[in-house]
C-alpha cells in the first residue's frame, strides 16, 4: 500500500511540474560566439553575426582554426534544444567543427517549434595587407597607360611620365579579408579609388578590424628616368696640335674607353701625323704605351687610326702610312710596347679618303683589316673595290666576295663597321653608286666570309654606318639614305639570315647633301636601352647650331625616338663613337672642332628626384 502511494505520489509530482511549463512559443538563436579563453587556437574572440531574416550564422574563422574542433558560446530562447549537424551542444562545453554551410538546428523541448540557421563560414588570413596600389590611365589624363606597383612592400617607388610628375593623380588600392584601408588618413574602401597629391609620399594604413593587426605603406612617386649626357674631359696632347680622327673602343678586360688618334707635334715641328692611344681610367686620361708610338718621318706618316681589341682583350690599332705606299698598318700593344703585326698589310695602294676597319675573328683571333684598294691605276681590279686583309703569319689580301666590280663611280667601296655575335661576326659597308651602290652585309663564319644581301634604300651616304647587337642578340644598323640632296638618317633592324634593312621608328635626322653624317649608336647590354650621338645639321651652314652635337634614345614605352637633345656648344669635327661597355657603361666620344682636343661623355640615367 506504501509503495502504490509513492508512485502516485510522484506521477503527480512530474505532471504538476510539465503543467507548470508553459511554452514561450519561441525558438531561435539571440547570440553566438567562440572565445579564446575557451578556445587555445584562437587569438582573439570571434563574435558572430545571426540573421533571422536571412537565417544564417556568419563567422570569421582564423585560417589556423577554420578545420578545428571549436567550443561555442550561444544564447538561445527557453527550453532550446542546440545541435549541429546532428551533435547536441551545450554552450561553452562542447568541441564541434563550424565548418560553412553546416546546419544549426534548434528545437523548443516544450513546444513543437523548431527551426534551423546555416553556418556562413569566413576564412580570415588574420593578416593586413596590401593587395594592390595602382594609377589607372581611365582616371588620369596625365597617364597614357597603367602605373602599377610591380611588388607591394612597406615602401614603394612608381614611376609616372614627366607630365605627371609632382602632380595630383587618382590612387585606387585594394586590401586583403576584413581589411580596412586608410590613404593619407581618410578612409577608401578596397577597390575604390582616391585623390593624391604626389609631391609628397603617399600614406597607406591597412588595418584587419578582426584580427586587429595593421600594416603601414608608403608611396613615392618618381619619374620615369631618361637618360643623359654627362661631360667626363677633354684631352688635348701636350706639346701637340692637329688632333684627328679620335677612335673608341671599349677594353673587354677593365671595361675601360681606349682611343687612338693621330697629331703632329709642335716641337720639334712634324710634317707628319703620328698614333697615339690615351685611356680614360675612371677620373682621368692617361697614356696607353708611348705617345706618337709610329714615330716621325716621311715614312711613319700615321693617318686615322682605328682602334680595336682582339679576343684576349689585347689593344691594337690600324693606320694608314699615308706616305709609305698609303699602305695600312697594324700595331700590337705588348708587354708596354706598340709593335708592328707582321709587315705592311698589303703591297697594294689603299686609298686614304676613308679609314680601313679592324675586326677579330672571334674563334681563331685573326685580324680582318678592310680598306679601300687603290692599286696602280683605274685598270687595277682593286681599284676603288673592297679590299680584305687577313693575318696568319703573314699577311693576305684578296676582294670581298659578292662585291660589285666597280663601274666607273658606280659601286665604290667607302667604309665598314663590324659586330661579334657569339663566334660570328657581322660586317655594314657602305658603297657608293647608283644602281651598285648601298649598304651591303657580310658574315664571317667558320673562317669565311660571305655575302647576306645588300640594300638598295635609295640614294646612300657613305660618310657613316654603325652596326650593334641587342640582349637578344639581334642585329641593328644606322645608315643614312635619301634623294638627291636629302637624306634621313634611320635606325635598321638587320636580318642575321639575309642581310636585308627593316625601317626602326622615326627618322633619327635629316642631313644636308654636302655635310658629313656622323652618327653612332650603340644599345645597352644590361636593360637594352638603344642611345645616338650625332651631329646637327641646320638648314643654313652658317646657323650657330650647326655641327653641334645631339643626343637621342628610344623610349621603351614608345618604341620611337625621344625629342633631340643638344649636348653642349661643341663642334663636331670628327666621326663620332658610342660604345657600351659589359658592365652597362656607356661612352661618347669625337673631336671639338673648336679646341682641337678630344671629348669624351658619359651616357647614363638623369639624377633621381623623390618626394619627401
Amino acid at each position: 500500500m506504501k509503495a502504490l502511494f509513492k508512485t502516485v505520489l510522484a506521477t503527480a509530482f512530474v505532471l504538476c511540474i510539465s503543467a507548470c511549463e508553459k511554452p514561450d512559443s519561441q525558438v531561435g538563436i539571440l547570440s553566438f560566439s567562440v572565445s579564446k579563453s575557451l578556445n587555445s587556437v584562437l587569438s582573439y574572440d570571434i563574435n558572430g553575426v545571426v540573421d533571422e531574416t536571412s537565417k544564417t550564422i556568419n563567422l570569421t574563422i582564423p585560417s589556423a582554426a577554420i578545420n578545428a574542433e571549436l567550443i561555442p558560446t550561444f544564447t538561445a530562447t527557453e527550453y532550446d534544444e542546440v545541435s549541429i549537424s546532428g551533435k547536441s551542444l551545450s554552450s561553452g562545453v562542447t568541441p564541434v567543427v563550424l565548418a560553412n554551410g553546416a546546419k544549426v538546428n534548434v528545437d523548443d523541448n516544450v513546444s513543437e517549434l523548431s527551426t534551423s540557421y546555416t553556418l556562413v563560414v569566413l576564412n580570415n588570413d588574420e593578416m593586413a595587407e596590401l593587395l594592390s596600389m595602382e594609377f589607372k590611365a581611365a582616371d588620369n589624363e596625365l597617364l597614357y597607360e597603367d602605373v602599377v606597383a610591380e611588388k607591394i612592400e612597406q615602401e614603394m617607388i612608381v614611376r609616372v611620365p614627366e607630365e605627371a610628375f609632382m602632380k595630383e593623380l587618382v590612387m585606387t588600392v585594394s586590401a586583403g579579408m576584413n581589411d580596412a584601408i586608410k590613404v593619407n588618413g581618410e578612409s577608401v574602401a578596397s577597390g575604390s579609388s582616391i585623390k593624391v597629391d604626389c609631391s609628397f609620399p603617399v600614406d597607406i594604413i591597412v588595418t584587419d578590424e578582426v584580427a586587429k593587426t595593421s600594416a603601414s605603406y608608403v608611396v613615392k612617386v618618381g619619374k620615369i628616368l631618361g637618360l643623359k649626357m654627362t661631360k667626363l674631359g677633354e684631352y688635348i696632347e701636350d706639346g701637340c696640335s692637329n688632333t684627328d680622327y679620335p677612335t673608341m673602343a671599349i677594353s673587354p678586360v677593365d671595361g675601360l674607353p681606349y682611343i687612338a688618334y693621330s697629331r703632329k707635334r709642335i716641337d720639334p715641328k712634324d710634317s707628319y701625323a703620328q698614333a697615339s692611344v690615351v685611356k680614360w681610367n675612371g677620373s682621368s686620361f692617361e697614356p696607353v704605351g708611348a705617345l706618337g708610338f709610329t714615330g716621325s718621318g716621311a715614312d711613319k706618316a700615321a693617318n686615322k687610326p682605328i682602334m680595336a681589341f682582339d679576343k684576349n682583350g689585347t689593344p691594337h690599332v690600324a693606320i694608314i702610312d699615308a706616305k709609305n705606299n698609303t699602305a695600312p698598318a697594324v700595331l700590337k700593344f705588348d708587354s708596354g710596347n706598340w709593335t708592328l703585326l707582321g709587315d705592311a698589310v698589303t703591297d697594294k695602294k689603299v686609298s686614304s679618303s676613308y679609314e680601313v676597319e679592324l675586326v677579330f675573328d672571334p674563334v681563331n683571333n685573326t685580324p680582318y683589316v678592310f680598306a679601300q684598294g687603290n692599286g696602280t691605276g683605274k685598270t687595277d681590279p682593286i681599284y676603288r673595290g673592297m679590299l680584305v686583309n687577313s693575318f696568319s703569319g703573314s699577311w693576305q689580301n684578296s676582294l670581298m666576295q659578292g662585291t660589285p666590280a666597280v663601274n666607273g663611280t658606280d659601286g665604290v667601296y667607302a667604309r665598314s663597321r663590324s659586330v661579334v655575335i657569339g663566334n660570328e661576326v657581322y660586317t655594314i659597308s657602305a658603297f657608293s653608286g647608283t644602281s651598285l651602290g648601298g649598304y651591303y652585309i657580310f658574315k664571317l663564319s667558320d673562317g669565311g666570309w660571305q655575302l647576306l644581301g645588300s640594300n638598295f634604300l635609295g640614294q646612300q651616304h657613305i660618310t657613316a654606318v654603325s652596326i650593334a647587337k641587342d640582349m637578344q642578340d639581334n642585329l641593328y644598323a644606322m645608315a643614312a639614305v635619301g634623294g638627291s640632296g636629302s637624306y634621313e638618317v634611320k635606325l635598321f633592324s638587320v636580318d642575321k639570315t639575309n642581310g636585308e634593312m627593316s625601317e626602326v621608328g622615326s627618322s633619327v635626322t635629316a642631313i644636308g647633301d654636302r655635310t658629313f653624317a656622323y652618327q653612332d649608336f650603340a644599345i645597352s647590354p644590361v636593360d637594352g636601352n638603344v642611345v645616338t650621338v650625332y651631329r646637327n645639321v641646320a638648314s643654313e651652314s652658317t646657323d650657330i647650331e650647326n655641327n653641334t652635337p645631339r643626343f637621342r634614345f628610344i623610349d621603351p614605352e614608345t618604341g620611337d625616338w625621344t625629342s633631340p637633345i643638344k649636348v653642349s656648344d661643341e663642334k663636331v669635327d670628327s666621326q663620332i663613337y658610342v660604345r657600351y661597355s659589359k658592365d652597362g657603361k656607356c661612352y661618347a666620344c669625337f673631336l671639338d672642332g673648336n679646341t682641337d682636343s678630344i671629348v669624351l661623355y658619359s651616357i647614363g640615367y638623369e639624377d633621381d628626384i623623390l618626394p619627401e
